[in-house]
């Protein structure tokens, strides 16, 4: 398996926290690849106030400061953080009727 990177922000936060950070990033990220600057500015500010020191967001924050509106700014910087939560997510659980098949399967 392999070894996802630290948590680029506060180490106090619980894996929830960090979690949901990590996810409203990734969603800012979105809105900036898409030409939403001030969407994705307001995304900053949002992650800034859930974690102060999540270097990413504070980062993106610089980097659309003074964009207009609809310029695409370079995101590449950013990748590694944007793939990061979907490489931490596990797995989907199955469900009963997958559950239900798999015992009926065992059982013949």
């Amino acid at each position: 398996m392999p070894e996802t990177a630290p948590y680029p922000g506060s180490s106090s936060l619980s894996p929830e926290a960090r979690e949901k950070v990590l996810q409203t990033f990734q969603h800012t990220l979105e809105l900036a690849r898409g030409g939403r600057n001030e969407e994705a500015l307001l995304g900053c500010d949002f992650i800034l106030k859930m974690d102060l020191r999540f270097l990413p967001a504070r980062q993106l924050l610089e980097s659309l400061r003074g964009v207009s509106a609809e310029t695409i700014v370079d995101l590449s910087p950013f990748e590694s953080i944007a793939t990061g939560p979907e490489a931490r997510r596990p797995a989907p659980k199955p469900s009963l009727a997958q559950i239900g098949r798999t015992s009926c399967r065992e059982r013949v």
